[in-house]
């Protein structure tokens, strides 16, 4: 009897017990509920921008879009993600013990190990003021304590969040920090067919979707890259970035999951120092981690960035000729530029560039080597 009544009470009556199949559901209905206003009256209210926890699942929300995490007591993984201005929903997973951030760490004699948020109960705490609505997240591991920020405007689609990590279990430090970690991204076009990744490494490109090609579409940032990324198609898409004014290492990624259809896009951070002797306790990120829906192109994605970048170390100084730091010999520098003239297109176009930039002298390598090799005793002009 003592077996059978432990049984029981474990399967039906613990605190939080549902399966995932139910827990799916509610989360579909509270997206839903949270599409119209006034359907939290405990939610707390700032500007356009609310915060609050709904049948367990906490939220952010404004009138352009929706966040939606899995129950504290599931780990509080981003679970759902609607675009209001268009309608769709961008993320949903069926998971409900999803990850939004893993954790490698070592132990003083070089083992290796790891933790992530899914399925590891945490505290959330909500707040609006000053037209911005906050979601506070705290997870306390055997290893580590996670405390990460999350923040929504009333006045943009973006949710900006921080994290900070420290290490509590004795003999251990970071290796790296992965976050955030978004799961379940769906397809903005019919099986991902015309779908897009921005990868904004060397010189940028638009590539077609993992789920598409099959591989995975990821770059590491700094070195000719910036750190921002998205997922287009429609006409719409998921603008994923990091501020970090700092410049720190980092590797972006999408990653397809066939089996479900749906991308997963992480950055991973390595930690400063964590090779050395002594071992890192703790990590704080340097600058906002941003995730969002956004309407237009590559060239829309390219302004959201810019926005931020003009703020950082490297830009916030103004243009070079407008500056007092920089000699004027340097802005009388002759023009150099890599071109092929094999046409008299191209030919303009390098006329166009000096008139425009009203240069003194231009020159033009036309070495032929970076395209195909071409005669150029055709076009001596």
């Amino acid at each position: 009897m003592k077996w059978f009544a432990v049984v029981t009470v474990s399967m039906f009556w613990l605190p939080g017990f549902a399966n995932a199949q139910d827990d799916g559901k509610s989360a579909n209905s509270v997206l839903a509920q949270l599409g119209t206003e006034g359907a939290n009256p405990q939610g707390k209210k700032s500007a356009g921008v609310e915060a609050g926890i709904l049948n367990g699942f906490p939220y952010l929300r404004n009138d352009r879009v929706v966040y939606l995490w899995s129950r504290a007591q599931n780990g509080a993984g981003l679970l759902r993600l609607r675009d209001l201005r268009s309608g769709k929903d961008l993320l949903a997973t069926e998971q409900m013990k999803t990850p939004w951030w893993k954790i490698d760490l070592k132990r003083s004699d070089g083992q290796v190990f790891s933790c992530e948020n899914a399925g590891v109960p945490c505290e959330v705490t909500f707040d609006a003021a000053g037209g911005e609505g906050n979601l506070s997240f705290t997870w306390s591991h055997e290893d580590v304590r996670v405390e990460i920020q999350t923040r929504l405007t009333g006045h943009e689609s973006l949710a900006r969040s921080t994290i900070q990590v420290k290490v509590t279990g004795e003999e251990s430090g970071l290796k790296s920090v992965t976050f955030p970690v978004v799961q379940g991204i769906l397809p903005l076009t019919e099986g991902a067919r015309n779908d897009q990744i921005l990868k904004t490494d060397s010189m940028g490109v638009v590539m077609e979707s993992p789920l598409v090609s099959g591989d995975e579409a990821k770059f590491t940032y700094p070195g000719l890259a910036m750190q921002f990324t998205a997922l287009m198609g429609d006409g719409r898409g998921l603008y994923c970035a990091e501020e970090d004014g700092q410049a720190h290492r980092k590797y972006l990624a999408w990653t397809p999951d066939t089996a479900s259809g749906t991308l997963t896009f992480s950055i991973a951070h390595p930690v400063s120092n964590c090779g050395a002797d002594e071992l890192v306790r703790d990590y704080a990120s340097p600058g906002d981690l941003v995730v969002g829906p956004f309407q237009g192109d590559w060239f829309d994605v390219a302004r959201i960035y810019r926005k931020w970048a003009v703020t950082a170390a490297w830009c916030r100084k103004g243009r070079i000729h407008q500056r007092d730091d920089y000699s004027n010999w340097l802005l009388e520098l002759g023009y150099w530029t890599n071109n092929r003239l094999d046409n008299a297109g191209r030919i303009k176009l390098e006329s166009l560039h000096r008139d425009f930039f009203d240069l003194s002298d231009c020159v033009c390598l036309d070495g032929g080597w970076m395209s195909d090799v071409y005669d150029h005793h055709s076009n001596p002009d």
